[in-house]
């Protein structure tokens, strides 16, 4: 308990106990790097953190993590909670070379959703830049790449391909939450329901400038699938190749 060799489930160093842990470093830009020191990194630009979810932690309402082109998988590169923060990760490349891997394995990527004592996430929320890949649910579970509950979100310049999830929303799932996508690429995803993206529940959809391409359903909604009064605005986008068997 405490121990600083060790690290906990966001990639940082182990909480104190009888250790004292000090972060000399306040922000408010935080740096993020495949190469950072998993122990000993404060998130500055020449120290960086070694996972994403160790840098929201670290973040205050209006910071900025900015992610170094990289593969990020395993502890504190997956299931990645905002905790409610209005904050903005973005790569400092392009997504092709900036990869986020859930690796599989019942876990997802991205959750955006009201979580313990945390509020949902605000417009304010934003994520750009990125792949986001290896989703994957086979036990009933909503939304492989990207997870968005009763929170607003936007989406700009990534590519969520290859998630699946055996119920639906294999890239996206919404439900009753408001999101923006722009200059994005949904692809190569796949569910029961809503191969690309499912929308649900008064959730607000704006896809702008997007590709929805090759995303696969086994009952309907191979690109997009809206239910329960969900709004979905789409302009300049390239829907095309998604299959469904309904």
């Amino acid at each position: 308990a405490g121990d600083p060799s060790l690290t906990d489930e966001d990639g940082t160093r182990r909480d104190m106990g009888r250790y004292i842990y000090y972060q000399p470093y306040l922000g408010p830009t935080w740096y993020v790097s495949s190469d950072g020191d998993v122990l000993n990194g404060d998130g500055s630009a020449g120290n960086p953190l070694s996972s994403i979810l160790a840098a929201i932690n670290l973040a205050n309402e209006g910071d900025e993590i900015i992610v170094s082109e990289g593969t990020y998988s395993g502890e504190g590169n997956r299931d990645i909670y905002f905790l409610g923060k209005a904050v903005t990760v973005r790569s400092s490349g392009s997504p092709e070379s900036t990869i986020i891997d859930a690796g599989g394995g019942n876990r997802r990527v991205f959750v955006f959703e009201p979580h313990g004592s945390y509020p949902a996430e605000t417009d304010a929320t934003m994520i750009e830049g990125f792949t986001i890949q290896g989703g994957y649910f086979d036990n009933g579970t909503d939304g492989a790449g990207i997870y968005i509950n009763e929170s607003n979100v936007e989406i700009n310049n990534t590519e969520i391909s290859y998630n699946t999830a055996s119920n639906v929303g294999g890239g996206i799932f919404s439900d009753q939450s408001t999101i923006v996508i722009k200059n994005s690429t949904i692809s190569n995803n796949s569910s029961y329901l809503g191969g690309g993206l499912r929308a649900d529940h008064n959730s607000i959809i704006n896809i702008d400038s997007t590709d929805i391409n090759s995303n696969t359903a086994i009952h309907r909604g191979g690109g997009i699938y809206a239910s329960d009064w969900a709004e979905i605005s789409i302009s300049n986008t390239n829907i095309k190749w998604n299959e469904a068997e309904q």
